[in-house]
């Protein structure tokens, strides 16, 4: 079967995951006993992960690990 068409989902146009996105986020901190507010999540919206965990290391909400 030849592919005839692809579809590229830029978030939110067919399915907004970032609800799920945010869920996850809670889980990986909520684990290590960090809470952010709902507005700290929605800052995250439209960046990438890797902007989002430095911007929260330069406010000092989380910290670097290092193993």
């Amino acid at each position: 079967m030849r592919i005839k068409a692809i579809i590229f989902d830029v978030d939110g146009v067919l399915f907004d995951s970032e609800k799920f996105h945010i869920k996850a986020w809670e889980k990986v901190f909520n684990k290590r006993g960090i809470n952010l507010s709902q507005r700290e999540y929605e800052r995250e919206i439209g960046i990438s992960d890797r902007e989002f965990l430095m911007d929260l290391e330069k406010k000092e909400k989380i910290q670097k690990e290092i193993s």
